[in-house]
């Protein structure tokens, strides 16, 4: 065996998220996220003589016992587990980083929110190839009950500009185009509780939607369209499987927070309409 067969909870917990990064990632960067799975002193080939995995594959191994999880343990072979009492953590490589970036504390229940602000109901129908996600609506898009109602210019103007004619467009008309073109509008968080500010570090605390739940139930669903880093990783990190879907592409684009200074006019996200409807039109 040329690893283990013990890992504790969070070694488990950055294996999974490793796994699915893999699994939508080019072969070169593939080749870097295998090397830090074996640094936590994970080889399938331990395993199994199947070719590539999944998290579903690490989840059949600790179910059928080869893998074990415990509690803690004093290191792995690499040094990257360091146990003090009880308490288990990672060295700089694996820590989030603070700031901006910084995630909300995930709770399981309403009750555990105090004051809790709710978000928006999905924009969807079983048809939708694309489900944008975004963290949380801000208050004018909950007063409005509609998303991005705080951003005419870089969601509805810049991003969704190879869609259509939306920045003055109301809501009705967004609502309308948006589902003819088979494009769908959630969120990550259902409830949040978060300071006056809209930005995302005014989160303190968040429930997350069941996107892994409703994904199931759209048979036509290719893209989930992450608008921004931060409702990529925090997704990524509390539904793992939604990214190791085979069947479903998980695509991050620039945020088009107002609060985002590296924000490119919408490039990236016209680059990639502008090519799906392409394809689709040469369909027909």
């Amino acid at each position: 065996m040329k690893g283990k067969n013990r890992f504790t909870k969070n070694e488990i917990y950055q294996l999974k998220k490793l796994i699915a990064k893999k699994v939508i990632s080019s072969k070169y960067e593939q080749k870097k996220i295998r090397d830090k799975i074996r640094n936590i002193g994970f080889y399938f080939t331990d395993f199994s003589n199947k070719k590539g995995y999944t998290v579903n594959d690490l989840e059949i191994l600790i179910n059928s016992g080869l893998i074990e999880i415990v509690e803690t343990e004093l290191t792995n072979k690499t040094g990257r587990i360091e146990n003090e009492g009880d308490k288990v953590t990672f060295n700089n490589s694996f820590k989030k980083t603070s700031g901006k970036g910084k995630k909300p504390t995930i709770v399981k229940t309403l009750s555990e929110l105090n004051n809790p602000e709710f978000g928006l109901s999905p924009l969807f129908y079983s048809e939708i190839r694309y489900l944008i996600l975004g963290t949380f609506p801000a208050r004018e898009s909950i007063n409005e009950n509609f998303y991005y109602q705080n951003q005419n210019k870089r969601f509805w103007g810049q991003a969704l500009n190879s869609v259509g004619n939306l920045k003055n467009s109301d809501t009705n008309i967004r609502k309308g185009l948006l589902l003819q073109k088979k494009i769908g509008l959630w969120d990550v968080f259902e409830a949040v509780e978060r300071e006056e500010s809209n930005q995302d570090s005014a989160i303190k605390k968040a429930l997350m939607s069941p996107i892994n739940k409703f994904s199931q139930i759209l048979p036509n669903l290719e893209f989930l369209l992450f608008n921004g880093k931060n409702t990529y990783e925090w997704l990524l990190d509390e539904q793992p499987e939604l990214f190791s879907n085979s069947n479903i592409n998980c695509i991050r684009f620039q945020s088009t927070s107002g609060s985002n200074g590296w924000f490119n006019n919408g490039v990236d996200w016209n680059e990639f309409f502008n090519e799906q409807f392409s394809q689709h039109n040469a369909k027909i």
